[in-house]
């Protein structure tokens, strides 16, 4: 992965929820304008996480359902906010997403990021 991310340095990279952390990215990119994380609101993912027939099969197989979603979902949020931090102090991009905007104004708005920190 890091070879990958070293590779494509000087090409934009998004980050899709919490797949990669930022202190490991940094150190791979020409410029910190060069990555955005787009790192979900807990309310956001905790409802589109409910209506993945997939989350629902886990859930099923444990004794309490409601409680392993409720668990699950806050270790997520706890680490996006880890990640969301981290981000930040290191002056990479963040964006959050809380469905506010569709994916066609997601789609300007990190283009905006990269078209106005072009080095």
């Amino acid at each position: 992965m890091k070879r990958d991310l070293e590779e494509r340095s000087s090409l934009p990279i998004v980050v899709e929820g919490n797949q990669l952390l930022p202190s490991l990215v940094a150190p791979c990119l020409k410029s910190r304008h060069k990555a955005i994380w787009l790192i979900p609101t807990e309310p956001f993912q905790r409802h589109y996480y409910s209506q993945r027939d997939w989350i629902q099969e886990i859930l099923n197989s444990t004794d309490d359902p409601a409680a392993a979603f409720d668990n699950w979902m806050s270790r997520d949020a706890g680490f996006a906010d880890f990640v969301e931090q981290e981000a930040r102090d290191l002056n990479l991009g963040v964006l959050k997403i809380d469905g506010s905007k569709d994916l066609q104004q997601t789609f300007q708005v990190v283009e905006e990021y990269f078209s106005s920190n072009e080095c």
